[in-house]
């Protein structure tokens, strides 16, 4: 456990685990479209920011992950790229 008890450990989680979710509700939902055709259909439906929101929910569970198994540092590291991920939706929908 101390190997992943780092900060850069926890950054890297959390700058990953969004874009490989959104790879997965890709792969989940659609057969024969594209990624950018499926990022189109998003952004038409008024759909992108509900399914980014669910992108950063995973980082979520593995934060309490942490929490609970005393990884302080590799708390600490998954924030930062979660807040920007946030604030990143914040401005998105203005």
């Amino acid at each position: 456990m101390q190997k992943i008890n780092t900060f850069w450990f926890g950054l890297l989680c959390g700058l990953v685990i969004p874009p490989i979710t959104l790879l997965a509700i890709f792969i989940f939902f659609t057969k024969t479209m594209t990624f950018n055709e499926f990022l189109a259909i998003l952004k038409s439906w008024d759909l992108a920011t509900n399914i980014y929101i669910w992108t950063i929910i995973p980082v979520f569970f593995l934060f309490s992950f942490f929490y609970y198994k005393k990884l302080d540092n590799a708390s600490k590291g998954i924030v930062l790229p979660t807040m920007i991920y946030t604030i990143l939706l914040v401005i998105m929908n203005m």
